[in-house]
């Protein structure tokens, strides 16, 4: 195996809701966020691949911007103080509903590339569903002392739902390295922040400013996120057997060596955007409110009900398993188990 090196790096979930693990492993983008000083905010919607009209102007910022265009959670935040510029921000489930534009990573990398934006947090994630790594196997291995990591600290975290019946979803997190830091590693069992009786860990590489930038330009040249998150992880760590009094000549943990190789031959993938009802009805007023308002206006009110029943009954017999995934994940939301954060 050739692992990158990734020697142009120093050393130094967020995650989109899914509620059904990933049939295969893979990698998958899931945060992604850029500034640029020049670039109006409605040219940016087109650079994303929308149309403009998705997009809602709010008169509330955030992050010191006056002003917002808000689709989903895709955030686009402007009218700041003059050096300040325009700000996208993409959490993970946003990742998911830029994917269903006309443009994909690869094209918006080399698109903020051309225009001279500045790639300001990148967060690749990679989901391991085939029992290759668990966590058990991290933690055994920094309490025995078999590693080797530019990290000078770590941290173990247990998160769990309070419910009547006790506590439910119990899940811990490895953390290294802080969130205010460029290089951050975030280790979890998803299966069980979900309570799903699945093998599901998600690795997840939060990387900020130049970090990001440099590793998302390595995608752009490569088109191959794996070996990029692979590069990064073996520069910052590595589980190690002793077999050398000097720690950088001894040899790899073989259960880490396989999961890096195999990560190293993932390609960029998609993960479906999980949709709620409050989307759906967001997306029908802004794509068909004025079709329905002349359709109302066309005559009188009793044919625009008749009209309305007809494809309300039309639509009750052609509802699929789509439709109800949707019903399903708008009651998880309504449980907060439909976040853009690990728990």
């Amino acid at each position: 195996m050739s692992l990158t090196s990734f020697s142009s790096v120093p050393p130094s979930s967020n995650t989109g809701a899914q509620t059904a693990a990933p049939t295969e492993n893979r990698c998958i983008i899931d945060w992604f966020a850029f500034t640029s000083t020049h670039i109006d905010p409605y040219h940016i919607v087109d650079m994303l691949g929308f149309k403009r009209g998705l997009f809602s102007e709010l008169e509330r910022g955030g992050m010191g911007y006056k002003k917002r265009l808000q689709f989903g959670h895709i955030s686009i935040f402007f009218d700041g103080a003059e050096n300040m510029g325009t700000h996208v921000e993409m959490s993970g489930q946003g990742c998911r509903e830029f994917e269903t534009s006309n443009h994909n990573w690869i094209d918006l990398i080399a698109i903020i590339e051309l225009e001279k934006a500045k790639l300001t947090r990148l967060d690749l994630a990679i989901d391991t569903v085939d029992g290759s790594l668990r966590l058990s196997q991290i933690n055994y291995a920094l309490r025995s002392g078999y590693v080797r990591t530019r990290f000078g600290k770590t941290r173990l975290m247990e998160s769990a739902d309070i419910t009547a019946d006790g506590l439910k979803n119990k899940a811990k997190t490895r953390y290294f390295g802080s969130g205010t830091s460029r290089v951050m590693f975030r280790i979890y069992d998803k299966s069980a922040q979900l309570g799903l009786d699945t093998d599901w860990l998600r690795f997840e590489l939060q990387l900020r400013d130049e970090r990001a930038t440099v590793a998302a330009f390595e995608i752009l040249r490569r088109a191959d996120v794996g070996f990029v998150a692979a590069g990064v992880i073996n520069q910052y760590l590595t589980f190690i057997k002793k077999d050398n009094s000097q720690k950088e000549r001894c040899s790899f943990q073989d259960w880490w060596f396989n999961w890096l190789h195999h990560t190293e031959k993932l390609k960029l993938t998609t993960a479906k955007a999980i949709k709620t009802i409050t989307q759906v009805k967001d997306f029908i007023k802004k794509q068909y409110a004025p079709t329905l308002a002349m359709i109302k206006k066309s005559g009188p009110y009793h044919l625009f009900q008749d009209f309305i029943k007809e494809v309300l009954d039309d639509g009750y017999s052609r509802m699929s398993q789509k439709h109800d995934r949707i019903l399903e994940n708008s009651k998880l939301c309504a449980l907060n188990l439909c976040s853009d954060s690990p728990f």
